[in-house]
Parts: structure tokens; C-alpha cells; sequence
């Protein structure tokens, strides 16, 4: 229905094509914030970089691209990616993601770079091993002095990450067991009180980690 180039980023980690990476489909910009038609409807996020795309045209093109908006981050960074209010304002959503090196996150509407943490992706072999998941408020940020805000999980190669636009390194993080770094975690309210828990499993244990203080039970 529409076509676009084989440069980077389209999906991959890398130009080598050696991995898969997650995109988003999403409503992340309005036709009023990039001009035109190409943001009439839903977007793909893919890491770096926002494409938009008009169906009835047959026509896809970057609408943000990170790298415009801050030239340290390498272009064509891409990588498994997560969207979702991180900033505490309900009008615009933020994407984290990770590429082969640095986990970020960023705002395509405000078009800011928010936060980058460096050298933080381990590699399983020749591959980086990492995975973004979720985006949720499981941690109470008041207990810092700071406005509540959402968090991501991050799990790279054998460690867990908790990261938000609080702190300008990471909340907590743990050693898993899972060397690919592609499991995921998920969140619930587990026990009603109005604050989501994580899931996580890994190669050898189940977790369920009280985000607040980074208590797990372990099975």
C-alpha cells in the first residue's frame, strides 16, 4: 500500500539487518504538529525516528527524526521501543527506546531529547540483547521530593532497569538470569492497592517486584 526505503531505521537494530526491533503504531502527532496529511491518523515509531503515512496517497515520510532534533544521538539509532506518558503531561506522549549502545527517551511533539543513559546495553554474542517493557506507574515518586511520574522497564543482558524522568540515572535495577536480554516484563495490581506491581520472568525465576521499593518475590 505504501513503500519506503532500506536505509535505517526501519525496524532493525542495525544496518546488518541481524536483528528484529519492535515499532509502535500509534497516534503520537496530530496533523496541526508536522503540517501534513502524513499525521491525519496513526504514526510508526521506530526508535529515533516518526514516520508518517498517507494511505490514500500511497506515500510514507519522517515526520521527527531524533538526530534533528539532538545531533549527538547517532543517526539511524533504532531499537525496541515503548510509548507512553512519561513526562507527566497528558497532551503528549514519549518515546524509550534502546539502539545498539544507550537507552533514551524523547518527545516527538515537544521534539526535545529528555533523557539518555550511556553504554548501558550488554550484548549476548554479536547482537545487543534488550527489550523495553512497560511503561507503567509502579514507583512513587513523592517519596523523593519529585511530581509522580510513570516508569519504563528496561532489561538488557542479565539486568533489570527501572528508569524515569526523575532520575538522572536509573531508580533501581537487579540481576536477572536471562543472557538474551529479550524476555519481558509485564504490570498489574496485584494486591488492590491502587499501585501496579511487576511481573518477570526470566530463564530461572519468576519475580514480582513491588516497583515503591524494589522488593521482589521469587519463585
Amino acid at each position: 500500500m505504501v513503500g519506503g526505503g532500506s536505509l535505517a531505521p526501519f525496524g532493525k537494530v542495525d544496518l546488518l539487518n541481524t536483528e528484529e526491533a519492535d515499532i509502535v503504531v500509534v497516534d503520537i502527532l496530530s496533523e496541526a504538529d508536522c503540517g501534513s496529511s502524513l499525521c491525519q491518523g496513526k504514526e510508526i515509531v521506530a526508535g529515533s525516528v516518526i514516520y508518517g503515512l498517507d494511505i490514500s496517497l500511497g506515500m510514507i515520510s519522517v515526520v521527527r527524526n531524533l538526530n534533528v532534533i539532538d545531533p549527538a544521538v547517532p543517526a539511524g539509532s533504532d531499537g525496541p521501543a515503548g510509548v507512553g506518558d512519561l513526562d507527566g503531561d497528558p497532551s503528549d506522549l514519549e518515546v524509550a527506546y534502546a539502539d545498539t549502545a544507550n537507552f533514551y527517551i524523547w518527545s516527538p511533539k515537544k521534539q526535545q531529547s529528555l533523557f539518555r543513559r550511556n553504554g548501558i546495553v550488554a550484548f549476548s554474542g554479536a547482537l545487543p540483547a534488550h527489550a523495553i517493557s512497560p511503561i507503567a506507574n509502579y514507583y512513587d515518586d513523592t517519596q523523593d521530593g519529585f511530581t509522580n511520574l510513570s516508569e519504563v522497564v528496561f532489561i538488557t543482558a542479565n539486568t533489570v532497569y527501572s528508569f524515569n524522568l526523575n532520575h538522572p540515572l536509573e531508580q533501581w535495577s537487579f540481576a536477572s538470569t536471562d543472557a538474551s536480554g529479550i524476555t519481558r516484563a509485564s504490570a498489574y495490581d496485584l494486591d488492590n492497592d491502587g499501585v501496579m506491581e511487576i511481573l518477570y520472568r526470566g530463564e530461572l525465576n519468576l519475580r514480582i517486584i513491588n516497583g515503591k521499593c524494589e522488593s521482589t518475590g521469587e519463585s
